[in-house]
């Protein structure tokens, strides 16, 4: 089932969300499906990255869960420079995931990393990805808080929303 979800992947011209939707259809009900992905959310040819991840959160946004030990091999992709889609998807799925076995002082940093990146939608969801972190693992709140303090006074709008409502969530 790999290398035909790998296949399909290869054809995804990077745009066509409609496309992805049609291969999860044709791939979900695969027992390894999930896994493929994430062994897959690390293939830098064409679009694969970008297309593997997508279709991860998407399936995380439709309610579907993700087994606890593919998460930390998920995280571990931020920090070997994936396409920033693939950063994107991965850092908006963390909010969706149970982080209490996926400990790794690196995907963290790499977290740090993209909450100063030039693209706005980064620094928000690497924002949002590090206080998700900070929840599970409370000695990374401080690093948390600094980076939501400095998405307050960002001047992409979008970071400081992204900011203001976590820092919401930080007061309940």
């Amino acid at each position: 089932m790999s290398e035909a979800l790998r296949a399909a992947l290869l054809e995804f011209d990077g745009k066509a969300l409609s496309y992805l939707s049609e291969t999860s259809l044709r791939f979900k009900q695969a027992p390894d499906y999930l896994e493929t992905l994430v062994g897959l959310a690390g293939d830098r040819a064409a679009h694969i990255d970008n297309g593997a991840t997508w279709l991860i959160k998407d399936h995380l946004e439709k309610g579907g869960a993700q087994a606890p030990e593919l998460v930390a091999p998920l995280l571990k992709q931020l920090t070997t420079e994936p396409s920033w889609p693939a950063a994107l998807h991965i850092l908006q799925s963390v909010r969706r995931v149970d982080l209490t076995g996926a400990r790794d002082t690196a995907a963290f940093d790499a977290m740090k990393a993209y909450a100063d990146h030039p693209r706005p939608f980064l620094r928000a969801w690497a924002m949002d990805a590090m206080w998700r972190m900070a929840h599970a693992f409370p000695d990374l709140q401080a690093d948390a808080r600094r980076a939501i303090g400095t998405g307050l006074n960002d001047k992409a709008a979008s970071v400081r929303a992204r900011a203001r409502q976590l820092s919401k969530e930080a007061c309940e």
